[in-house]
């Protein structure tokens, strides 16, 4: 199978489509923009092959295609990190993230770096029964993936200890996450970007979603990265996605629901292994 390209669209093209995204902000994005370019005279450029960079690798199919983008397409120097966090899914996804290492050294041996796994509870445990009470389905805890991406900042930064200068942290939201929370739409990865710019005193650096990254091209969705996994036989039927600890995906909750539709709209084969295997149009 010959490798999917992974579609462009024109900048124009996605500021128009993040207008009808309730959770975006196009005045933010272009003021946060403007900023950089006075700054640095660019919003974002990628780095050339042989670049360190810090990578969010959760074992969720979005983290682990993304990781494989840029090793494979960019041929960037990936150094992962996984947020052990008291999530329940937990085990299984350190085996996704366990498998993918294996493989992403076995074939780019160069690259790859073994992951850091952090012990961070995020949120708090001494408040995480508070927050609970006000959660709406598919939007996650608040500030949590922002807390993720900090805590990758500090170990790009704490890598200058080893003599590696890391300035790019990249994690993997997609189109689709910005319909659901704030902290994973276009609008929070810029004004992250700038946090983090602004708290180290350095305006080199760059934090994004590669599947949103506008300035090249991308506003990527997960049948996208699906198709690309696919023509490089990736095997992201041992991804991790559902909220649940036990082994097998449920196949009901939120997460399990969108993998099964990405699967469908990509129109391939789902091989993940499922405790309910209804499909995703007759789930409630």
């Amino acid at each position: 199978m010959k490798r999917a390209v992974l579609k462009k669209k024109s900048k124009e093209l996605i500021l128009h489509s993040l207008t009808k995204k309730t959770k975006e902000n196009i005045a933010i994005i272009k003021s946060i923009e403007n900023f950089f370019i006075q700054m640095r005279g660019y919003v974002f450029k990628m780095p050339k092959p042989g670049t360190p960079v810090v990578v969010s690798l959760s074992g969720g199919a979005d983290s682990v295609i993304t990781t494989a983008i840029l090793l494979e397409e960019y041929g960037l120097e990936v150094f992962p990190f996984f947020i052990s966090r008291g999530q329940k899914a937990e085990k299984p996804e350190l085996k996704s993230v366990k498998y993918f290492s294996k493989y992403f050294s076995k074939h780019y041996p160069n690259l790859y770096h073994k992951p850091v796994i952090m012990s961070v509870p995020n949120p708090a445990s001494e408040i995480k029964h508070l927050l609970k009470e006000s959660l709406i389905e598919g939007t996650g805890y608040p500030m949590r993936n922002s807390i993720i991406i900090e805590y990758g900042a500090q170990y790009a930064f704490g890598l200058g200890s080893e003599g590696v200068h890391v300035r790019n942290i990249f994690c993997s939201f997609v189109a689709c996450d910005g319909d659901f929370g704030a902290q994973t739409s276009m609008t929070g990865l810029r004004s992250l970007m700038q946090h983090i710019c602004i708290d180290m005193g350095d305006m080199t650096w760059q934090v994004t979603a590669l599947p949103l990254e506008k300035e090249m091209g991308f506003y990527l969705d997960k049948d996208d990265l699906l198709r690309w996994a696919k023509s490089v036989d990736l095997p992201v039927e041992n991804t991790r996605s559902c909220f649940g600890s036990q082994e097998k995906h449920c196949g009901v909750c939120y997460a399990c629901k969108h993998r099964k539709i990405s699967f469908e709209d990509a129109r391939l084969e789902d091989k993940t292994k499922y405790l309910d295997t209804r499909a995703s149009k007759d789930l409630p």
